[in-house]
């Protein structure tokens, strides 16, 4: 999406969503892979690099380097498909293509149209590699595209009454997916469109969370946010 930060590492900038950095694991799990570039700021003709490191340890290596890349994704064995997005040069399209953690960019697999002015967007690749879901953040209606890399028809699924859908995960059995919005708490989504609340942000006034289930189904990590207040009174001064 466009709210995103990156971490000024060893002079380079690492992804990060909100203030935690995401990066994705090669579908067999052994290489690390994250986004690097030597700016701040993004559009689509800064330079990025898509990086792996060992997931054992070890120095970082480059894997591929494009414009304007703003997010990666993995499926996980025994699928073998890793996927970026980068925007055409005009920003009314975003491309998608195929990459391989060790021989670099592959063949383009989609592309999507962006919604003028481009307010945002979040994506993933779903764990089988079929699929690939999308979200761009409007404050009208809330609505996903899932998009099919195997053959087939694209699908769009519509959260009735919902809006500004702000991050998306795939769930681990690809039936549904984890969906948070700026106004509403984290919900489970299937693909006909139902939802119930899976959890609640304790912060009032605060909905920015996100799940990412554990690769067995049985865990959902959650990120939240906290606050403190502190007052101090000061005499003689």
């Amino acid at each position: 999406m466009s709210h995103r930060h990156f971490c000024d590492v060893a002079g380079h900038y690492w992804q990060c969503e909100g203030t935690a950095c995401v990066p994705a694991t090669s579908p067999d799990g052994s290489w690390i892979l994250y986004l690097s570039r030597e700016t701040p700021e993004i559009n689509s003709t800064t330079p990025v690099h898509i990086m792996r490191v060992p997931a054992s340890g070890g120095p970082p290596e480059l894997v591929l380097e494009g414009r304007g890349i703003d997010r990666q994704s993995c499926a996980r064995s025994p699928a073998n498909l890793c996927v970026f997005s980068e925007p055409t040069s005009d920003d009314k399209q975003l491309i998608f293509s195929a990459f391989n953690p060790m021989h670099g960019r592959g063949r383009e697999l989609t592309r999507v149209s962006l919604r003028q002015p481009n307010p945002g967007y979040d994506w993933e690749l779903s764990r089988d590699g079929s699929r690939l879901a999308i979200t761009q953040f409007d404050d009208r209606e809330g609505q996903i595209e899932v998009l099919p890399l195997t053959g087939g028809v694209a699908r769009e699924v519509d959260l009735k009454g919902w809006n500004r859908l702000w991050a998306l995960a795939w769930a681990a059995d690809g039936n549904g997916l984890f969906i948070d919005s700026r106004d509403h708490p984290l919900h489970y989504l299937d693909l006909e469109g139902r939802s119930h609340a899976v959890w609640q942000q304790e912060l009032p006034g605060c909905h920015l969370t996100r799940g990412i289930p554990s690769p067995d189904g049985h865990y959902l990590a959650l990120r939240g946010w906290t606050g403190e207040s502190n007052v101090w009174m000061l005499e003689g001064f």
